[in-house]
């Protein structure tokens, strides 16, 4: 099992990494319910901008749906997301850190600047 960070997962549902991001799932996903609303942000914001019309977005919230992960809740790793935070990472990346990091789960990124903090704390990551 992996978990899927936001920057992952938006790169998978907007199609720009899919194959890739697709192979590290097989083994099984886990997504913290912070990705979703990144997701849906990011689509509102194609949509917006003119990248993308509604039809392709309504799309994209049924492939986000479809999408075979496993959400874990943040409750009990907070207090770990607040220890992390305090090296200057956002509330966002903390909680991926976290969550990572206490269940002994390889973390997937699309972001440099997490992997780097994750081998900074010793949490198995993959930058994509």
């Amino acid at each position: 099992m992996r978990l899927f960070d936001g920057s992952s997962l938006e790169e998978y549902i907007l199609g720009r990494r899919r194959n890739e991001i697709k192979k590290l799932m097989m083994d099984g996903a886990y997504i913290l319910d912070i990705s979703l609303a990144r997701v849906i942000s990011a689509i509102i914001n194609a949509e917006r901008d003119g990248r993308i019309d509604p039809s392709v977005s309504d799309e994209l919230i049924q492939a986000l749906s479809r999408v075979p992960f496993r959400r874990v809740g943040i409750k009990k790793h907070m207090k770990s997301a607040l220890e992390i935070s305090r090296i200057g990472v956002s509330a966002e990346i903390s909680l991926y850190l976290a969550v990572a990091k206490d269940r002994g789960i390889e973390l997937v990124t699309c972001d440099e600047e997490v992997g780097k903090t994750a081998k900074i704390l010793g949490v198995k990551c993959i930058v994509i």
